[in-house]
């Protein structure tokens, strides 16, 4: 396994995902928008895929660390004490702690000048038995929330 190809990244689902996710792999699409000075970027631009690891409010910590740093100066997973775990249809690594893992491969791309938005099939999705979908974080303008309570960072 590679160090990180692909896309690999900690994203909130929007709160109408959260019934998509009782679709089966390969008949969803999801959309991420990455600016273009994204390490990110660049890997899901060459490697052609990505993973959308979905949180719990648990792991919020943990996504603040990784959002705050960028993959080319150093390892995510050592600074937020996160799993990376092989996938099985990308090469991108999973969240092993996610309760939700969406492999995706890229099928189209929307240039948005300072984004790129990625629209990816879903391949396969790992999910945890026993989660509570309400559980699921989702984010917008910085807030976090799970459905009908906001969710604040420690």
């Amino acid at each position: 396994m590679r160090p990180f190809p692909g896309g690999t990244s900690v994203y909130c689902v929007p709160p109408k995902m959260k019934s998509r996710l009782r679709l089966r792999s390969g008949s969803m699409k999801v959309g991420v928008g990455i600016a273009k000075q994204r390490h990110s970027h660049g890997l899901i631009q060459q490697e052609r895929e990505f993973v959308v690891n979905v949180l719990t409010p648990e792991l919020l910590p943990a996504a603040r660390v990784c959002g705050s740093r960028s993959g080319r100066d150093g390892d995510k997973f050592a600074a937020s004490g996160l799993t990376a775990t092989p996938g099985a249809a990308v090469r991108a690594v999973l969240i092993e702690e996610c309760p939700v893992n969406l492999e995706c491969r890229v099928v189209q791309e929307l240039d948005l000048d300072e984004r790129t938005w990625f629209l990816g099939e879903v391949l396969h999705v790992h999910r945890t038995t026993g989660f509570e979908p309400e559980q699921l974080l989702y984010c917008g303008r910085e807030a976090y929330r799970v459905i009908g309570e906001r969710v604040r960072p420690r």
